[in-house]
């Protein structure tokens, strides 16, 4: 037996995960509401001693009546118990209503620092860790755990703690009786326990395998009904097929939890019929002795009471222990979680160099993504003076955006260097250099929330001046636009929430560049800034950003090589290399990789032109 509950509480590292949860768990929790929890403790202790009190009172009420019957008189003292009985019920009662709005009170506390800390977590953890599917199958786990189970754990204890003290106390009350019906009520307690205990495990279990077939049964649900799908699925007659995906990960893993609850309450319907069994057994036990007048009335309903009492006590009390053990394993993920390693920073960090006087020097930078073999950047050096424009180019898989996301510190650098002014990027503070580049990309958000807002985050200090957003709205070209909507730039955009005003892609991409222009910042990216605009609007954008560039050290990465030719510079890249590099005037007369893609491309601008 022993081995049974060492084998079901501990886990691979052979620390117990309830006691390892529950001291993790309770910071947050008195950090969320130390006075309500302290409150919450007293209430459950008052409550622990109603049943022992409820059955002293029940036995002597039963006495005086008894005595009353018999001998005709004491019914003043038959009154004073019931009084006293009935008061102590209300307090029960009482006390019941005020731990019920403490403890929902609490669990939103709670619910809020769980969260909070969740998102705090999501926005210091690594960029890469979201280009992973095993990090989507952990947060996913993770949330589990996060949904009020951190709490429950909790109540759960408390509780155990409450019927504990009720249980002693009624076992104590029967061991006066007779020892072996105490050793008995005590022996129940274990079938049931083991039983939930092992069904808690298998669910663990079960949820930890079933995780990535239940992110693509959610993903499969949210596509048939999100916005952005809607019109391919209606064109291309995808409903049936989408459907009978989603219809079949629904029902495997469904079905795998019918066979697993179903097995459990098999087991757990047999503790059951133990328990009746039982608990027949001791009534018939007591109506024997009472038969040998060995037994009063009064000793007789308080033994039947307390058999009643104690009944669900021990199943409350084996449930909450394997309620624990499970609710303990789902909120180890959630800490496995939080535990991730985050951004690593320089103990010794120095702020962003501005006004860049040296530039920008990259330095046999190479970069492999998680669980990779290949290198997605090779090798790659080149040096940009201040104020320069360079051009990315290059096929798909290139490592166009690789580079550009090392560039910008959103991807630590592996073998290699990036210095600013000879200031080694892996020595900037993260948030002096996020607080001086800017960058256009091309899967931008599109917020759906005010005009003020969607432009505003780009200098968030900065968005209650209503200069500064109307001037990045002008740089942009929407300012004309939002002029049209009511309620200008407290539009709501998106067609998501009451109210909200539809945009075109176009339009979306330039409050995007709006957001870019708000910062200002002296090294600006643009990651194919113009893909959803028609011709005229990428001139007028082009046009617009070479004023604002003016000054700052900027990169764009295109795949319009025509847009090349306002750059002072051009890099090509190819399978992570960088093989050519020059203006593009030189690139052409070098008559190589970048002027073969410029003629296929200018021969599809001349075949449209004869059209």
């Amino acid at each position: 037996m022993g081995s049974a509950l060492r084998k079901l509480f501990f886990i691979n590292d052979r620390k117990l995960v309830v006691l390892r949860t529950l001291r993790k768990m309770t910071p947050f929790i008195v950090k969320a509401a130390p006075y309500s929890l302290f409150s919450l403790l007293c209430l459950q202790l008052a409550a622990a001693a109603m049943p022992v009190v409820q059955l002293f009172l029940t036995k002597t009420l039963i006495e005086h009546v008894t005595f009353l019957l018999n001998e005709g008189h004491g019914i003043s003292r038959v009154y004073e118990v019931l009084a006293l009985q009935t008061g102590v019920y209300l307090v029960g009662k009482s006390l019941d209503y005020i731990e019920r709005v403490m403890t929902y009170r609490v669990q939103q506390k709670l619910k809020y620092q769980v969260e909070q800390t969740f998102i705090e977590k999501v926005t210091r953890l690594p960029l890469i860790y979201f280009d992973q599917s095993g990090f989507h199958d952990q947060m996913q786990r993770a949330s589990v755990g996060m949904d009020l189970r951190g709490f429950h754990l909790f109540s759960l204890m408390i509780g155990l703690l409450k019927n504990g003290i009720s249980l002693l106390a009624m076992i104590g009350t029967l061991f006066l009786f007779h020892w072996t019906l105490s050793l008995a009520l005590l022996l129940m307690m274990l079938p049931k326990m083991l039983v939930n205990m092992k069904t808690g495990h298998a669910r663990y279990q079960q949820m930890q395998m079933q995780t990535p077939a239940s992110r693509k049964m959610q993903y499969l649900f949210h596509l048939l009904q999100s916005r952005e799908a809607a019109k391919e699925i209606r064109l291309f007659r995808l409903t049936d097929y989408l459907t009978k995906r989603w219809s079949h990960l629904f029902w495997q893993t469904h079905d795998e939890k019918y066979k697993l609850e179903r097995k459990n309450g098999f087991y757990l319907m047999l503790t059951h019929y133990g328990d009746v069994l039982f608990h027949a057994a001791i009534i018939a036990w007591l109506v024997w002795i009472g038969s040998q007048h060995q037994l009063t009335i009064g000793d007789y309903v308080a033994l039947t009471q307390a058999l009643i009492s104690i009944q669900p006590m021990i199943h409350t009390i084996g449930e909450n222990i394997a309620l624990m053990y499970e609710e303990a394993l789902f909120i180890d993920e959630l800490f496995t979680y939080l535990e991730l390693p985050e951004e690593h920073h320089a103990q010794q960090t120095e702020a962003f160099p501005v006004p860049l006087k040296k530039g920008i020097r990259v330095q046999q930078l190479s970069f492999t993504y998680p669980g990779q073999e290949q290198e997605t950047i090779k090798d790659i050096s080149f040096t940009v003076r201040p104020g320069e424009t360079i051009a990315i180019v290059g096929e798909n898989g290139s490592g166009k955006s690789t580079l550009i996301k090392c560039l910008l510190g959103l991807y630590q650098t592996g073998p290699g260097h990036i210095f600013y002014d000879d200031v080694d990027i892996a020595h900037i503070d993260i948030s002096s250099l996020r607080s001086h580049v800017s960058a256009v990309f091309q899967d931008y958000m599109s917020y759906y929330l005010t005009v003020r807002e969607n432009i505003g985050f780009g200098s968030i200090d900065r968005m209650g001046l209503d200069a500064d957003i109307e001037a990045a709205a002008g740089k942009a070209g929407i300012d004309d636009m939002v002029d049209r909507f009511e309620q200008k730039y407290e539009t709501e955009l998106g067609p998501v929430f009451h109210g909200g005003q539809e945009l075109s892609g176009g339009q979306w991409q330039k409050i995007a560049i709006g957001r870019a222009y708000m910062r200002s910042a002296p090294v600006m990216v643009l990651d194919e800034p113009t893909a959803a605009l028609d011709p005229y609007a990428e001139e007028e954008i082009y046009n617009r950003f070479a004023e604002l560039a003016e000054g700052s050290t900027t990169f764009m990465v295109s795949h319009r090589l025509g847009s090349c030719t306002m750059a002072d510079r051009i890099l090509l890249l190819k399978d992570g290399s960088l093989i050519e590099e020059g203006t593009h005037e030189e690139l052409l007369a070098r008559n190589g990789e970048y002027a073969s893609m410029f003629r296929l491309q200018a021969k599809w601008y001349r075949s449209e032109a004869k059209v």
